[in-house]
């Protein structure tokens, strides 16, 4: 019998940055800042910015520098509130 895991376990960060920026109605914005290294070996610069956070990443390929930069922007979504969690009275 398989266990059940929360849906979450299944995503990645970027997946998550997505999802939690659709959540609460924030724009998602990757910008490439460049990369370093020797051309066979490059290590990879990228920015993303969620409202008002903004996370940097860096990798051996663009894909890996856009994850990591996720995945620093998602731990700062996840405290933030859902919208269903807030009640008129607390606002």
């Amino acid at each position: 019998m398989e266990s059940q895991r929360p849906k979450e376990l299944y995503k990645n960060d970027l997946a998550l940055l997505h999802e939690l920026a659709l959540v609460h109605n924030l724009h998602v914005q990757f910008d490439e800042m460049g990369e370093e290294g020797p051309q066979h070996r490059p290590t990879f610069h990228m920015e993303v910015r969620v409202g008002d956070f903004v996370g940097y990443g860096s990798g051996p390929s663009k894909q890996q520098a856009k994850l990591n930069a996720a995945s620093k922007v998602v731990k700062e979504l996840k405290k933030l509130p859902l919208m269903s969690d807030i009640s008129p009275t607390k606002l």
